[in-house]
């Protein structure tokens, strides 16, 4: 992952949290709209640290969109402290720049006081684009709105704003340069390989490189490493490199699996079904096995990463079923299944 695509992943993390809006009570937290009010009880607080749900939640917005998109130990080194909660203690971490570049983290100040923070998305002149959570539309500062959304300012016209600058090194292999120091990294793959998604693909002797053939929507190849080359990543097969954002299909890296898409885009945190069958992958995108909790609910997924569903589940010395949406059961006191 280079610098660019580290800031990218970020950006599209928080561009996928716009229209959330924040609770009335802690209830129906992971529905964008569901149980709206004005009593900042959010998903963010419950994911971040629950003994402040009710509290204003902008800082907690950023820690928990930095920890969506890297985990939670690599945002912890980001962030220089965990979680983030009030902007003041970013503020004394980082140098306070008074120009914004994209992937900072915003500090407005108000009465000498930071007060609010987002993450800027975007940077044209004194022009300045964000993504920040408890907050309002319009193009005033807001620091204790109903929701995540998308704002832009002059930054002339916001004397003491500050910016924080995280050092994408923390999870980007590439040199402040620009270009990448990741070496070929060895991947392997099931018998389908990976299948093309778009029309006439070019395939290329080198990343970057001479065009010596091309490739259609439906094609599979089968890859035996991959490479980052500035914001794009390359996967090799036997007659040539071609552009990750146009595969779909398994990846198995050191030992693990993961599951690329158009885009090289690929789920973290979520369920993905694929083929009929649902996988869950966990914060940094590897397929899971064993027990996971979603949602106050226990699910078993095999050692191919497929969830059970309407069987028996024996691991542990221990029996158990799980329905056919795959939720582990429990009994009541006459032993019935619930």
């Amino acid at each position: 992952m280079t610098k660019t695509e580290a800031i990218n992943e970020m950006i599209q993390t928080a561009k996928a949290e716009v229209g959330y809006l924040e609770k009335n009570s802690n209830s129906n937290l992971d529905s964008k709209t569901g149980n709206a009010g004005s009593n900042n009880y959010t998903k963010y607080w419950r994911d971040i640290m629950p003994s402040y749900q009710g509290q204003p939640w902008c800082a907690a917005f950023v820690s928990w969109v930095l920890m969506q998109a890297f985990g939670q130990a690599n945002a912890k080194k980001l962030l220089k402290h965990w979680p983030y909660v009030y902007v003041p203690t970013l503020a004394g971490n980082f140098t306070n720049y008074a120009n914004p570049q994209v992937g900072d983290i915003v500090m407005f100040k108000h009465g000498g006081i930071f007060t609010h923070t987002g993450i800027v998305t975007g940077v044209n002149g004194d022009y300045f684009t964000t993504i920040e959570g408890n907050t309002s539309g319009g193009s005033s500062i807001i620091d204790n709105g109903g929701g995540v959304c998308s704002k832009g300012y002059y930054n002339s016209n916001l004397p003491g704003t500050k910016f924080a600058r995280l050092d994408w090194s923390i999870v980007a292999g590439q040199a402040s340069s620009g270009t990448s120091t990741a070496a070929d990294i060895a991947i392997s793959m099931g018998a389908k390989g990976l299948t093309i998604t778009g029309n006439n693909l070019n395939v290329r002797s080198e990343p970057g490189g001479q065009i010596i053939d091309e490739l259609n929507k439906g094609d599979r190849i089968g890859c035996d490493k991959r490479r980052w080359v500035g914001s794009t990543c390359w996967f090799h097969y036997a007659d040539g490199w071609v552009s990750g954002d146009y595969l779909d299909g398994w990846i198995c890296e050191a030992g693990k699996w993961w599951y690329i898409t158009a885009g090289y885009k690929y789920p973290k945190s979520a369920w993905k079904q694929i083929g009929g069958t649902w996988y869950y992958f966990d914060a940094n995108g590897w397929m899971m096995t064993g027990w996971v909790q979603d949602n106050k609910k226990w699910y078993y997924l095999k050692a191919s990463g497929a969830m059970a569903a309407d069987e028996l589940v024996r691991t542990g010395g221990k029996v158990y079923y799980v329905d056919k949406n795959g939720k582990m059961c429990f009994t009541d006191s006459s032993g019935a299944l619930r």
